[in-house]
């Protein structure tokens, strides 16, 4: 009896330690999933050209005083447009309405969504594009959190637009560079203008894409800038393809 007695205990003892693995199997997987969560969460940051203060690093040759080139290798995808490069990288940031849209016009501070496309001027390499990944980005439209060429260069486009801007080295990721752009690089970008929310009708604002804008992201981050001046042109053709 007394045998009988402890075999009996040993299963009790077997089945509770089952039931507190089950649970911390259980526990576990839900904290995976929690993380997950926060992950994908941050990764919808990661597609937009942002400020920040750790740049990683590049080992792209210096872009300093190079000519700029025709824009090469560009993969095609729905509604991306072709790019015509300028002759030259201009001391300062350039803006052209490459078609004029008839909503409203987005303003600093509003949330907006754009599908974009960056070009590396001295190379004509495409660095990033929203097009590719098949969705439109969502951010808030300020100081800090973009690269001073958006920045100043996106206020006053109306929603249906497209515009071209290119940005030298002080308004985007400058003498440091950043991985994929290199140190010095004139960046081209085409933005279609899909969406402007103004900030007081924003309860949360955040960027959202497949992937920002952080260190992840293949439009880099930089601590480099400046107040800058801003040459603006407006044309009536688009450059879709």
């Amino acid at each position: 009896m007394p045998r009988n007695r402890s075999l009996s205990h040993r299963a009790r003892v077997r089945a509770a330690c089952a039931v507190s693995l089950s649970v911390l199997v259980a526990v576990v997987g839900c904290g995976k999933s929690g993380g997950n969560v926060v992950r994908d969460g941050a990764a919808k940051f990661d597609k937009v050209p942002t400020a920040s203060t750790a740049a990683p690093p590049t080992t792209l040759p210096d872009a300093k005083n190079k000519p700029c080139q025709p824009a090469v290798g560009v993969t095609k995808a729905k509604g991306k447009p072709v790019v015509n490069m300028p002759a030259r990288p201009p001391s300062k940031l350039v803006v052209k309405d490459l078609k004029v849209g008839t909503g409203p016009a987005a303003k600093l501070g509003d949330t907006i969504k754009v599908n974009y496309i960056g070009i590396s001027c001295s190379t004509g390499k495409q660095f990033d594009s929203s097009y590719d990944r098949g969705q439109p980005v969502e951010f808030p439209l300020q100081a800090g959190g973009l690269i001073k060429g958006w920045v100043e260069g996106i206020p006053g486009m109306k929603v249906g637009g497209q515009r071209q801007l290119t940005i030298p080295p002080s308004l985007g990721y400058g003498a440091q560079g950043n991985q994929g752009i290199a140190p010095n690089e004139t960046l081209v970008f085409v933005i279609d203008l899909v969406s402007t929310t103004p900030a007081s009708q924003t309860t949360t604002t955040g960027a959202s894409s497949t992937t920002p804008a952080t260190s992840t992201s293949t439009a880099p981050s930089t601590t480099a800038g400046g107040s800058g001046s801003t040459t603006t042109t407006a044309a009536t053709s688009t450059t879709g393809g």
